[in-house]
């Protein structure tokens, strides 16, 4: 019901909705004050960014894909990178295979993914299931909306994650890279 009344009819959740922002907050706000002003921002930023919707996305879908990038990315320099990864993906008709989807629907802290991780039967798990999650993995931030909406032009189909030490990813256009730059990352952990 409260979520009806800040204007989202077809949601059951408001995340993805939240935006991460600085707020200036009092002792004597109440709960739903602090979300209307979270979602009140939202719509302020929503408003401002151009959505010429090139990719035929709901603002839904842009949010939903935005928080993957965000899940994913640990420096902004490459979030265009990442969500151009995605599309690539999309493109292709592949899996997005996201660990930042998987994270999500295990519960607890974020941690090391198992194979055994993979299999968990859910919608979020964009190893088993192709396209979009059905919502936000998180409440992502203005840089990885607008990632998603203006992805870098690449090849990139795969990445290792933080593959560097240093929070950066080694991007790969084919899977043979890919499996080295895995390679040497699992080595690197040794």
């Amino acid at each position: 019901e409260f979520i009806r009344s800040l204007g989202f009819e077809k949601l059951n959740s408001l995340e993805g909705y939240l935006f991460p922002e600085t707020y200036f907050l009092s002792e004597d706000q109440s709960e739903e004050e602090i979300i209307r002003m979270m979602i009140n921002e939202f719509n302020n930023i929503v408003q401002q960014i151009n959505i010429d919707n090139k990719f035929n996305f709901s603002i839904h879908d842009i949010l939903t894909f935005a928080s993957i990038v965000q899940g994913e990315a640990k420096l902004k320099d490459e979030m265009k990178i990442i969500s151009s990864v995605f599309h690539n993906r999309i493109n292709r008709n592949m899996y997005l295979d996201a660990n930042a989807t998987i994270q999500y629907i295990i519960p607890g802290k974020n941690r090391r993914l198992m194979n055994r991780d993979l299999e968990v039967n859910s919608p979020y798990n964009t190893y088993k299931y192709k396209g979009l999650p059905p919502g936000p993995i998180n409440n992502p931030g203005l840089l990885a909306i607008k990632a998603t909406l203006d992805p870098e032009q690449t090849n990139y189909i795969y990445f290792v994650k933080d593959a560097k030490g240093d929070g950066s990813h080694i991007f790969s256009t084919n899977i043979r890279d890919h499996e080295k730059a895995k390679q040497k990352y699992l080595r690197s952990l040794k």
